[in-house]
């Protein structure tokens, strides 16, 4: 018969493994208690009617809550601003249906200091897999709400200060396209008037000699100078509004040195045929150019007239037409040469600029070698200019060969 000592033997062994369970427990909750305090965040279980069952010392103070006891079997949902309320409902029952859900919300505290929150919500089951709570990890995101304000505020007035910018920039260069159309305006009229200066001065000599006339002949021959001379004028201003706006001038088959003796003979009226020698030295063979002779002739009188300016009383001008040939290419080319004062460097590198003159006093404009230089550049060519102070300058007209 079994003795109480043999029933104690027996039992020994089944309390040892009850007190190792009970150990075993009380360390997991102790570890889980010390993690669950521990955690920076808000930590908290709720119930699937939103009761609280368990919250962090962290979360108690982001609800200024003294103690745990204060909340627990309290409504979560009550701690929720009325706006964000509806949303944190549905995350709950999101939650219960299995789900793991997250949400940024805004809580108003026991003392009622207003909070951003976001949390971080799991389901929590049992052994039976039963969800018994909302395991939920939420942060205060508050400072990063604020700092997110703020930087979208700085960049609306970011914004909106890179849009008066550039309303004033374009106003600016709105300022700066209408300063250019002046300048424009200024240089073409100036211009004009440069080119006009020796067809009226021959329309002047033909009109007195018209005058001055003794039979009819000599009469109809003066009028029909200043005709040309006026279609010459008009032409000209044609020519250099065509040239302000950049455009193409009309052009065909032109013999060059039907253009050389036509601007010699005009350069003659204007600077007196007994003050400068002209000696004219001609291609006989020079084969046609494709161009317009009224520009051409302005570009030649423009070289003859610098030429003759740059000279003193009995120099002579030299002025020679002849053509260049490189296997299948040719080209035609007229050279004004005169023996005056010459250009230094300086002027020489200048000598094409708009407004550039060293006769400012004398009623130099400074566009004579600027306009020509954008006439023969029109017509596919280059103005080379070479001088030496002292020794005289060359300009000569290059251009392609039909």
């Amino acid at each position: 018969m079994p003795t109480r000592r043999d029933a104690d033997r027996r039992a020994a062994p089944r309390r040892d493994e009850q007190s190792a369970l009970v150990q075993a427990l009380i360390e997991s909750e102790t570890r889980y208690r010390t993690i669950f305090d521990s955690e920076p965040a808000c930590v908290k279980l709720v119930a699937e009617d939103g009761t609280l069952l368990s919250m962090n010392p962290a979360g108690l103070q982001m609800v200024e809550a003294d103690r745990e006891d204060e909340l627990i079997g309290a409504s979560v949902y009550d701690l929720v601003v009325p706006g964000d309320r509806a949303a944190f409902v549905a995350l709950n029952h999101e939650v219960f249906e299995g789900k793991h859900a997250q949400l940024e919300f805004e809580i108003e505290g026991c003392k009622g200091t207003r909070r951003q929150m976001e949390t971080f919500a799991a389901p929590l089951a049992d052994e039976t897999g039963q969800i018994v709570a909302q395991l939920a990890v939420t942060h205060d995101i508050t400072e990063r709400k604020r700092e997110q304000a703020e930087l979208t505020a700085y960049r609306e007035r970011l914004e909106a200060l890179v849009v008066e910018r550039t309303r004033e920039l374009e106003t600016s260069r709105e300022d700066a396209r209408r300063n250019e159309q002046l300048a424009a305006l200024g240089t073409l009229s100036a211009g004009l008037a440069h080119e006009l200066n020796n067809p009226l001065g021959t329309i002047l000599m033909g009109a007195e000699m018209a005058a001055m006339a003794t039979d009819d002949a000599s009469r109809d021959e003066a009028l029909a100078g200043i005709r040309l001379d006026v279609e010459r004028c008009s032409h000209i201003v044609k020519s250099m509004l065509r040239f302000g706006r950049n455009e193409p001038s009309e052009k065909g088959p032109v013999s060059l040195n039907d253009v050389v003796r036509r601007a010699r003979d005009d350069a003659r009226k204007v600077a007196g045929p007994d003050s400068i020698s002209v000696e004219v030295s001609l291609d006989g063979s020079l084969p046609l150019i494709d161009g317009n002779a009224t520009e051409l002739a302005q570009v030649l009188i423009n070289l003859i007239q610098n030429a003759a300016n740059a000279s003193a009383s009995g120099d002579r001008i030299e002025i020679e037409t002849r053509c260049v040939r490189d296997g299948a290419r040719a080209e035609v080319t007229c050279s004004v040469l005169d023996f005056g004062c010459g250009m230094s460097r300086d002027v020489l590198a200048r000598a094409r600029d708009p407004f550039y003159t060293t006769r400012l006093q004398s009623g130099g404009t400074g566009l004579g070698l600027s306009v020509s230089h954008g006439i023969v550049s029109d017509h596919g060519g280059r103005l080379a200019l070479e001088s030496r102070e002292g020794r005289g300058t060359r300009a000569t007209v290059i251009l392609p060969a039909r």
